[in-house]
């Protein structure tokens, strides 16, 4: 089994970044960008990671054999009424699944979250991403509503489901 490390985005990792997620598009019809709908363009990732930097966001990597195969990024509202909550989008390549990373991650965005004052981390997964749910509710999260029939796939309409956890 190859070693992964789990560690803060850097602004160098934009190429792999973007690699990553261009990959979880193709891979995975539960990532919100569909095959070919995300720009090739460097700059926007750069600019999303400087963004993120800055921001003190909790955007974690995961790493394998020197190639990022996961992400995690947690973003914090940006006022002041706001600034307790942070929204997570993830993606983990499906060669990695099933491994515990995911479960990594959440546990190092729990630590983040302490240590930020976050007081409410919140997220979607599609309805049928059963895997999904089951990790988010193992690490607290609860089911807050549903979008019906929000997300458009190639085989109709699928639920969107909303998740927070609070601490």
């Amino acid at each position: 089994m190859t070693e992964v490390l789990i560690r803060a985005v850097q602004l160098v990792d934009r190429h792999k970044v973007l690699k990553l997620k261009m990959t979880l598009d193709q891979e995975s019809s539960f990532m919100l960008l569909s095959p070919g709908e995300r720009p090739n363009n460097v700059k926007i990732i750069e600019d999303e990671l400087a963004g993120a930097i800055q921001a003190h966001d909790c955007y974690l990597v995961v790493e394998s054999a020197g190639q990022l195969v996961g992400y995690l990024h947690a973003r914090r509202g940006s006022y002041l009424k706001n600034r307790h909550s942070a929204y997570i989008v993830v993606g983990l390549l499906k060669s990695i699944q099933g491994r515990g990373i995911g479960t990594q991650l959440f546990g190092q965005l729990d630590q983040w979250a302490q240590e930020h004052e976050v007081r409410r981390l919140e997220l979607t997964v599609m309805e049928t991403n059963e895997a999904a749910k089951h990790l988010y509710a193992k690490m607290g999260f609860v089911v807050e509503g549903i979008r019906r029939q929000a997300i458009k796939t190639t085989e109709g309409y699928e639920n969107e489901v909303y998740m927070a956890k609070y601490y």
